[in-house]
């Protein structure tokens, strides 16, 4: 649903009432965002996944002990094995630009260029159906914030501690419910609602294959990042 608003959202630019900022909703499509935007909030897998990236780029307390349990549990759970459980980590911290303190040992990759990571995304949207609009202004998106996401896997907070990334998009998806409960709300910002389809969109891959991993934790930073552009 995310998608289809936004695609609608790209094609009223010639309103002049308003811009690609705005997304005007109708009230079935209120209600049904509400209800997806509850689903999410009740959804403690989400939570658990933006702690993990959130970790990843220094907004939490976690250790790395901490995260690389996180890790290999949600692995462990989508049905991955913990066998080789150093390497695993290793080669995952090797891929986000990381030596991680743990283990070293067999490495053999190296850290994912941005163009890669663009790469994935562009196959993801594709695989998620997103009309090609869209999947063009939800990379643009994530192009746009590269300084940002590079920025935070070297561990230069990108925000303060207080706006974690997953505080921040838990409380997005409520004062988004809440405006949409809002019998006098009728619009979102673009932004706003690109930046959750881009988070979202590529939890369903973290914790997968080393690769979807890593491009999960890039892309959950960078949709966390065009968020904040919609504030």
């Amino acid at each position: 649903m995310l998608g289809r608003l936004i695609d609608e959202s790209l094609h009223s630019g010639s309103d002049t009432n308003r811009g690609h900022d705005l997304i005007a909703l109708s009230p079935h499509e209120k209600k049904e965002l509400a209800s997806l935007l509850t689903e999410l909030i009740e959804d403690k897998s989400i939570v658990v996944s933006l702690s993990f990236v959130d970790g990843l780029a220094g907004l939490g307390n976690l250790t790395e002990s901490q995260i690389r349990e996180i890790y290999l549990s949600e692995r462990k759970r989508r049905g991955r094995t913990r066998a080789l459980a150093s390497k695993q980590w290793a080669d995952f911290w090797a891929r986000l630009g990381r030596q991680s303190g743990w283990s070293r040992w067999g490495v053999a990759t190296e850290k994912m260029s941005y163009e890669h990571f663009l790469e994935m995304e562009r196959r993801l949207f594709k695989a998620l159906k997103f009309p090609e609009k869209v999947k063009a202004y939800l990379i643009e998106r994530v192009s746009a914030v590269r300084g940002t996401v590079e920025g935070a896997l070297e561990s230069r907070n990108f925000v303060k501690a207080s706006e974690s990334l997953s505080r921040r998009t838990m409380d997005l998806l409520k004062q988004l419910r809440a405006a949409l409960q809002s019998a006098d709300s009728s619009s979102l910002s673009t932004n706003q609602v690109a930046g959750l389809a881009i988070v979202v969109s590529n939890l369903s891959v973290l914790f997968t294959t080393r690769d979807w991993s890593a491009a999960g934790t890039m892309s959950a930073i960078s949709g966390g990042s065009v968020q904040l552009v919609g504030k």
